[in-house]
Parts: C-alpha cells; sequence; structure tokens
C-alpha cells in the first residue's frame, strides 16, 4: 500500500480555487461510503470545501494523506490536525476506508503514517469520531463514562486493539424540515423578561464580546466525559476570523439567540449551517448553550425553535436537519425530540493517551 501526503490541496486559491486531484479523489471516497452506510451523502463534503479546510492553519495545522493499493487504486485517507491554540498536547485523528477495502489493513497503514508525525510534534493524547453499527445483533461495548453502547464492529476492533478508549457516544438525530415547521409552528414565544434575535453570517459587532463569553463557557459545559480537552480561547478576533472562514467555504451560517432585557445581556445562542455541495437540502443542527444562570426557562428550545423558522424562511429548499447529542446530555436530547429530531446514527469519541 502506497501512502501520499497532499501537501497543497488547494490550488490557484486567490484566482481559481480548485481541489488536488487527490483531494478531488478521496472526497467522492468518502461520498461513496456515506452513501453505503447511511444510504446518503448528507456528511460529506465536496472536493473544494475539503480542499479549503484542509488549507487553514489556524486554529489547527493540517495534515492529509491518501493510501493506494498495488494497482494506484485510491483505499483511503486520513486527516490529521494539530491544534494550535488551545490543546497543543492533543491530535485529531480521522481516518477513512472506503467501501469494500479491508478496514484493519487501511487502517494500519493510515496509523503509520499519522502517528510519527504526532509524536513529533509532541502530541501526547490522540482523539477520534468514528462512526458504529447499530446493529444489535454484534456485541455491544460500553463507553467509558457508562452512558450508551454500540457494536463492536471492525473499527471498534481496531481501535481497541490498539488501546483506544471509547470514552463517550454520541447519537446523530435527524428530522425533515416540514416536520420541524409543524412542530415549531405550534410553539410560544420566549419565555417573560427575554426577546429573541437572528443573524446570518457574520455576528454582529455589538454581540462579539458577548458571544466570545458564551463559547468560551461552551467549550468546557458540554458534556465531554474524560476527553481530555482545554476551555477554547475564543476572543473577538477568532469569532471575526471563523465567521469569515465560514463563509468563505461556502457555508451559510444562522445563529438565533436571547437577550435577557432586564441586563441587555445576551444569555443564549444556537447554530445552524447550510453547507455547500448539497443544493441547498440539508442543514447542521450546531452549538446550543444557556448561560448557566438563565436555565431552567426554556431558552434552549426557544432559540432553537426560532433559528429553524429562520432556516424555513433563507433556505426553503432544506429538506432535512441533522444534530449530534452525548448519550448522557438527557435535556438536550429532549428538546430535540420535541423538535422532530429522531435517532438515525451513532458515533464514538474514542481517545489514546501515549506513555
Amino acid at each position: 500500500m502506497t501512502l501520499t501526503e497532499v501537501t497543497t490541496p488547494l490550488h490557484d486559491a486567490d484566482t481559481n480555487p480548485t481541489a488536488d486531484p487527490l483531494v478531488v479523489a478521496a472526497a467522492e471516497l468518502n461520498r461513496q461510503w456515506n452513501l453505503a452506510w447511511h444510504g446518503h451523502d448528507d456528511f460529506a463534503n465536496d472536493a473544494l470545501t475539503l480542499a479549503k479546510s484542509l488549507s487553514t492553519s489556524d486554529p489547527s495545522r493540517q495534515h492529509y494523506w491518501v493510501a493506494s493499493d498495488d494497482r494506484g487504486q485510491l483505499v483511503g485517507a486520513v486527516h490529521l490536525a494539530l491544534p494550535l491554540r488551545e490543546n497543543r498536547h492533543v491530535a485529531q485523528f480521522g481516518p477513512l476506508a472506503g467501501t469494500g477495502t479491508d478496514l484493519t489493513e487501511v487502517y494500519e497503514a493510515l496509523w503509520a503514517a499519522a502517528e510519527p508525525r504526532l509524536i513529533e510534534a509532541g502530541r501526547t493524547v490522540v482523539q477520534t469520531w468514528e462512526t458504529h453499527a447499530s446493529d444489535p445483533d454484534l456485541p455491544q461495548h460500553a463507553a467509558a463514562n457508562g452512558h450508551g453502547s454500540f457494536g463492536v464492529d471492525e473499527a471498534a476492533r481496531w481501535y481497541l486493539a490498539h488501546g483506544f478508549v471509547p470514552e463517550q457516544t454520541e447519537v446523530v438525530r435527524s428530522v425533515t424540515s416540514s416536520r420541524a415547521a409543524e412542530l415549531t409552528a405550534q410553539m410560544p414565544g420566549v419565555a417573560a423578561g427575554y426577546r429573541l434575535l437572528r443573524w446570518i453570517g457574520l455576528t454582529p459587532e455589538e454581540h462579539i464580546e458577548a458571544m466570545v463569553a458564551l463559547r468560551r463557557r461552551m467549550s468546557v459545559e458540554f458534556p465531554h466525559a474524560d476527553l481530555d480537552n482545554e476551555e477554547e480561547d475564543w476572543d473577538a478576533d477568532r469569532i471575526r476570523t471563523q465567521d469569515q472562514r465560514i463563509l468563505d467555504r461556502g457555508y451559510q451560517r444562522l445563529c438565533a439567540a436571547a437577550v435577557h432585557e432586564a441586563s441587555g445581556e445576551l444569555v443564549a445562542y444556537t447554530l445552524l449551517d447550510v453547507p455547500p455541495g448539497h443544493d441547498e437540502t440539508i442543514a447542521y443542527q450546531e452549538d446550543t448553550y444557556v448561560r448557566s444562570d438563565h436555565r431552567g426557562r426554556g431558552l434552549g428550545l426557544s432559540v432553537k425553535a426560532d433559528n429553524l423558522r429562520q432556516l424555513r424562511r433563507v433556505a426553503p429548499t432544506v429538506a432535512r436537519i441533522h444534530t449530534w447529542n452525548a448519550e448522557e446530555n438527557g435535556h438536550m436530547v429532549a428538546i430535540n425530540e420535541a423538535l422532530g429530531f429522531q435517532r438515525s446514527g451513532i458515533e464514538v469519541a474514542w481517545q489514546l493517551r501515549l506513555g
């Protein structure tokens, strides 16, 4: 098996951005894997989106390899991200084995490329998120934190054999936009003493400092089991930079937030992303956070419902929305289920401590 590092994933970035041919092939490999596993390609980035994401070095340095068999056929790829702000002890490892390949053989080759690079960078913790089978006929393995389990498929056997710990399970849930519209139309507005606001794209300057504080707290207060992660180092420049990068990659980002009227403070927010490359037919429900001193007033449900209504207005072609929740995050799971989201898959957060 031959490993090739892609050092220039994006060509002519300032004039006519195009993806490197190896990235194009890897993106198609990933799309075919998604079609075989999920029955759709909603989670697969197109080649240009993938190339753009691999070309950034803030907040992580990116490395990318593709694997080819003896016939020159692409059989796998791996993305290695090395955070450069917080979590400078962590490496994020993202392997892919093509449908119909020998996953164990491909993962071994991908790990052989990535492991020396992350050790050279001084990383002592390796983390990855992997999709696993929900097949009840497979042997089941519990997450280390005691919440949820997953089928021990070939990928799970590879991680267990290499000393990775399944720290947490995260459930994928999905809803059609028509079902979400039906349910949100019946929901009341925000609690007394609060008002809702929303924006698309760049965070308004008057709300940046509030979003800095909320996103810092979100990074440590969401359920993260025993994953060895630090508080994210958000500041105003990071908010602006990330907002612009998301736009540059072709995403449409929608935010809905709640303001405490007595203090004028922003106390809750939620994000929805409409990715490129899918003809605006899908959206991802991303972060939702309510400040701890304003919980218990239904603000999480209110901002999410309001953002789904906003999505219906500005992106009416979106047909499906997907979201991810830690198995133990019962409160947010209940909110998502009230909005019509139903279980559609499972991912596991694996962690390896080196040395």
